[in-house]
């Protein structure tokens, strides 16, 4: 059943009941009843045009805006990084082979930027994508190359395992990794990965310049006050997990 939003997610039109199922391989009787019951409880939205992602979605995530643990820890530490360094400041999570957007402060710096809050960034592209694959355990980025090896290669990151492996390191062993125009043009993306409660579900804090702005700012200092704000939100991680173990709320 979870696999109808995965399959609505890459969509930016609706499907038919016929297209959703067929692409999913269901057998018209589960397709159906899938469908029926998230339609019922407000999950999808039926429109002449097909089915999409329903109102119960943004029920959803105004109640995680209001009560996620990583959101009440980082975005206090994002909005003062914005506003020390004066550029937009994103917050992204790795899972499940995706990055997404999971908060956004923006600087008073005129930009145009493609990725806010709940958008999927590509995984071999940009800094974000950079800190995050760079700090994973070995074997999940063994895992990555195994499932997506030939976009990696496209991407410039390594024609091999060997290759790949070496690439995340040098990433891994950055203070900052960046990326120039890679995700929009005239634009200079910085990041470093941060903790999570899941060493398999890191952040990364990413600042966002255009590429005049970077070439006259002091870069050391805009490095220096990232990691810093890395750091923060890595010991406030580290600090609530071990308050959750003690009152039994953690694995």
């Amino acid at each position: 059943m979870l696999a109808l939003f995965d399959e609505l997610a890459e969509q930016s039109a609706p499907l038919s009941a016929e297209a959703l199922i067929g692409r999913l391989g269901y057998t018209r009787g589960t397709g159906y009843r899938y469908i029926k019951k998230l339609t019922d409880r407000g999950f999808l939205r039926r429109s002449s045009a097909g089915f999409s992602l329903g109102p119960r979605i943004a029920e959803l995530d105004f109640v995680m805006r209001q009560g996620d643990p990583v959101l009440d820890l980082c975005c206090p530490v994002i909005r003062q990084l914005s506003l020390d360094v004066d550029a937009h400041a994103l917050l992204a999570q790795f899972f499940d082979d995706r990055i997404i957007v999971i908060h956004l402060e923006e600087g008073s710096e005129p930009i145009r930027m493609s990725y806010g809050r709940g958008r999927r960034m590509p995984l071999f592209a940009g800094s974000t994508s950079k800190a995050l694959l760079g700090s994973l355990p070995i074997a999940r980025q063994r895992r990555i190359y195994r499932d997506h090896g030939s976009e990696a290669a496209a991407a410039g990151w390594g024609q091999d395992w060997a290759g790949f492996k070496d690439i995340l390191s040098g990433f891994e062993k950055a203070r900052v990794v960046s990326s120039f125009g890679e995700l929009d043009r005239d634009n200079v993306g910085l990041s470093v990965p941060a903790r999570a409660f899941d060493p398999l579900q890191p952040l990364a804090i990413t600042l966002v310049l255009t590429d005049r702005r970077f070439a006259v700012a002091d870069q050391a200092e805009i490095g220096r006050q990232l990691r810093g704000a890395a750091a923060q939100i890595s010991d406030a991680m580290r600090g609530a997990a071990g308050l959750y173990r003690e009152n039994g709320s953690g694995d």
